[in-house]
């Protein structure tokens, strides 16, 4: 009777585990496209909806300016969120980073990430835990007008 006990927890327990090992999601895997460069998937939309839903403050660091932005008005925070779009951006070494931009809740970083500018690409570069980029997306056009705006207020300033 113990082994009949024994052997029938023995059995539950293996397929337990193996229903488990079925059940983890796999890590999305950067590709390389036919010129070898890394194709990054998309920040995911629920990370969007969650960042645009839980967002109260925005800061924003523009490197060759020396300057930097914040919001932490709702409109002001749920448009720059707007400015990410759920395209991947299918080449991240087009641009050099021009910002860093970090989305908090306060006193908590909810994410950070760099604005790439320049060469006609405009796109989101978003890192894992080790600082190696994990995510891409597209700057919507909303965004690469609101970033030509600033260069040009930024230009002005510096030409005064």
């Amino acid at each position: 009777m113990k082994k009949i006990l024994f052997f029938g927890i023995l059995i539950m327990a293996t397929l337990s585990c193996k229903q488990s090992k079925q059940n983890v999601e796999k890590p999305t895997l950067p590709k390389a496209n036919s010129q070898g460069f890394q194709i990054l998937p998309s920040l995911p939309q629920e990370n969007i909806d969650a960042l645009f839903n839980n967002t109260d403050y925005i800061d924003v660091i523009f490197h060759a300016y020396g300057k930097s932005i914040n919001f932490s008005e709702k409109i002001g925070i749920q448009n720059t969120v707007r400015q990410i779009t759920n395209i991947p951006q299918p080449e991240i070494n087009c641009a050099v980073p021009f910002c860093r931009i970090t989305y908090y809740k306060l006193p908590k970083k909810l994410l950070e990430g760099e604005i790439h500018y320049g060469n006609g690409c405009a796109y989101f570069v978003f890192p894992d835990a080790e600082g190696k980029p994990q995510y891409a997306n597209k700057v919507s056009p909303t965004g690469i007008a609101f970033f030509n705006d600033l260069i040009n207020k930024f230009n002005a300033a510096s030409n005064q």
